[in-house]
């Protein structure tokens, strides 16, 4: 790197762009069913690999203002990796 580089002015403008751009062919190509499998995997582990924190938050939150309690019935309505549900069913007393 030499003293110019750091003092030439950049052209943001150009800098976004290329970026955009970059950034626009990764997001809007064709997905294969394989890339999404992948992805769900890494999506799932990261949720336990934190042990559902963000769900336990969410059901301390709640139960911090009475929406629910250890009594509370809760449905779970769609799939996913059990962010909320997991935590939530240790709260419960079935």
């Amino acid at each position: 790197m030499t003293s110019d580089s750091l003092t030439a002015p950049v052209d943001w403008v150009r800098f976004w762009e290329d970026n955009y751009d970059a950034r626009s062919k990764i997001m809007f190509r064709d997905y294969e069913l394989d890339d999404w499998s992948e992805r769900a995997v890494d999506y799932s582990e990261s949720r336990r690999t934190n042990n559902y924190e963000f769900g336990g938050s969410v059901y301390s939150t709640l139960a911090l203002h009475g929406v629910v309690s250890p009594h509370s019935r809760v449905l779970e309505v769609g799939a996913g990796p059990g962010t909320f549900v997991i935590p939530f069913a240790k709260k419960l007393i079935i």
